[in-house]
């Protein structure tokens, strides 16, 4: 199985340079965290449009300010909003078009959950397919080749995701789970079948408890987000290190799958935050399926070396 340690740490490498980070700012300044506000009024937290230092509806920028750029004693003119219109009715529209198409598609608490769980199953039903049709073509393959591939579709898939188009984010979303499919049939090739039935089981229960606790506390686990970050790169580095003196140590193993449990438990509480629409699903779920692969592939190999 040392093998495949490249194959796992580009993994975390993905999702360690994948995790997203969102302005927590409301137009007025306040920090608020209620999702209603951000999901009624078009306020996404990954988009600027509406913060203080934003030229378009701020307190302290130049596009809506009597002092900062505009004529003395007139609140709407000057040359920071002469841009956009040159009276308040074309300010006003320009808001108003911005904030609909920033909330266009917007879907119910019980929708957007139920898509972040369908895209889910999607993408572990086409690992399931690639393990039982395509493992001997992908065990044969050259190593160099499929480590190049899979490093370069998954950092590429991360970055269409995060496209505004929907059906792009989709795209993006796939590219992720084909060459994770590819890993997981390497691996699960080399594994006891008793061992993968374990490792499903103990995967299973880590990810139900930590969504369980993440909705039983919400935004409990936002403040870690940085310290997970942190030290899931710090991991990284050591373990690499480590492989090449030829040292491999399960106490690592143990340690990414704390850090990855967190990180379930880190990116529900986010998903209570984020865009309810098809877009803020797939970012969501994104984050969500390499936190559980990388669970599961942690766990075969605990699982192998006990045995």
């Amino acid at each position: 199985m040392s093998d495949f340690n490249d194959f796992e740490n580009f993994n975390n490498f993905v999702k360690n340079g994948g995790s997203y980070t969102e302005n927590t700012s409301s137009s007025d300044n306040s920090s608020r965290s209620d999702s209603s506000y951000y999901r009624d009024y078009g306020y996404s937290r990954d988009n600027s449009s509406y913060s203080d230092n934003n030229s378009y509806y701020s307190g302290g920028g130049s596009s809506y300010s009597g002092g900062s750029a505009g004529n003395s004693g007139d609140g709407y003119s000057g040359q920071g909003y002469a841009s956009y219109g040159t009276n308040y009715d074309d300010y006003n529209s320009a808001a108003v078009k911005m904030s609909f198409e920033d909330t266009a598609g917007t879907m119910t608490e019980r929708s957007f959950y139920v898509t972040i769980y369908g895209l889910l199953l999607w993408g572990f039903a086409i690992n399931y397919l690639i393990v039982q049709n395509f493992t001997d073509y992908f065990v044969y393959m050259d190593y160099r080749a499929l480590i190049i591939g899979y490093f370069v579709l998954c950092l590429a898939g991360m970055f269409v995701s995060r496209h505004r188009n929907p059906v792009i984010c989709f795209i993006g979303y796939n590219m992720i789970v084909l060459p994770v499919g590819a890993l997981v049939s390497v691996v699960l090739a080399y594994s006891n079948p008793l061992i993968v039935q374990h490792a499903l089981l103990g995967t299973g229960l880590i990810t139900i408890g930590m969504m369980a606790i993440s909705f039983a506390f919400p935004y409990s686990f936002l403040s870690l987000g940085k310290t997970l970050s942190i030290t899931l790169l710090v991991t990284i580095v050591v373990e690499l290190a480590l492989s090449f003196l030829g040292i491999y140590s399960t106490m690592i193993d143990y340690l990414v799958v704390g850090i990855f449990a967190l990180y379930i438990g880190y990116d529900m509480n986010k998903a209570q935050l984020a865009e309810r629409n098809l877009r803020g699903a797939v970012g969501v779920a994104v984050q969500l399926y390499l936190d559980i692969i990388n669970i599961f592939l942690r766990l075969i190999r605990i699982l192998g070396r006990r045995k």
